[in-house]
């Protein structure tokens, strides 16, 4: 235990931090100055005060200077947003501690859906979580007269060249028989669901395409300068466009 150097008494504090964003929690042990990663995307902070004698701990969220005027603390700090918090301490004998200051950024949750084909990349600048909605292949080409339909393409995600998530297009109608339902296949944890993706395109009286796979939910963690690259496949042509398959789609966050 470490005296805070502006007290002359024993008194002293410590602060404890507990981050939300996952199902683990890290810790960081402050004694009077808050030892946090400046670099470090948050979504909800809460701010633990103990001391080891009778004080008070006065305290502003707003980047003003506390007083014995300000806010006391009674319970544990919820700051869901960025702010700077500020205090200082104050003993039974009047002694008090030099005002101290810690600024959080709490990150923002950034959402994105693509439902149009094509090849789409992002970059971190940060250490972040990416959770996946969903990932939807593409359907298969029904059949029409005198054509067969063609495969839907697969969508997926990839991490600097690793890829994380598929979900298959499904086959296109050979006639007389319907195209195969895409599967998927995902090393994030999410399901996998046979046929949930895009449907398949269908010709009138004719067999349809199969429905693209589909890969829900799921997260994955990225490091700062790491790039991110979606593939958004196209749906199955029958030939003559009026059967096309779905064409796939992506939703995914990150923090």
């Amino acid at each position: 235990m470490i005296k805070h150097p502006q007290v002359s008494t024993a008194m002293f504090c410590q602060c404890f931090h507990e981050r939300f964003s996952h199902e683990m929690s890290s810790s960081c042990l402050l004694q009077c100055k808050l030892q946090i990663f400046e670099d470090m995307i948050l979504v909800v902070q809460t701010v633990s005060f103990v001391i080891n004698e009778p004080g008070t701990i006065y305290y502003t969220t707003n980047g003003s200077t506390p007083t014995t005027s300000s806010l006391v603390y009674t319970a544990p700090i919820v700051i869901p947003s960025s702010a700077t918090l500020m205090y200082f301490g104050k003993d039974a004998a009047g002694n008090v501690s030099a005002v101290m200051s810690q600024t959080y950024d709490i990150g923002t949750i950034t959402s994105v859906v693509h439902s149009v084909a094509g090849t789409y990349s992002q970059t971190f600048l940060a250490n972040a979580t990416v959770t996946i909605s969903y990932i939807n292949g593409a359907g298969g080409g029904g059949a029409t007269e005198g054509d067969w339909g063609q495969d839907g393409g697969d969508t997926y995600i990839s991490c600097n060249g690793t890829v994380l998530g598929t979900a298959y297009g499904g086959k296109g109608a050979e006639h007389p028989v319907a195209g195969q339902n895409g599967a998927a296949v995902n090393v994030i944890g999410g399901k996998n669901i046979v046929g949930g993706g895009g449907w398949g395109g269908s010709g009138t009286g004719f067999p349809n395409g199969g429905a693209g796979g589909a890969v829900n939910g799921g997260s994955f963690t990225v490091t700062a300068g790491q790039t991110i690259t979606i593939v958004v496949a196209s749906g199955g042509d029958d030939g003559d466009g009026d059967a096309s398959g779905q064409d796939g789609s992506v939703s995914l966050s990150w923090h």
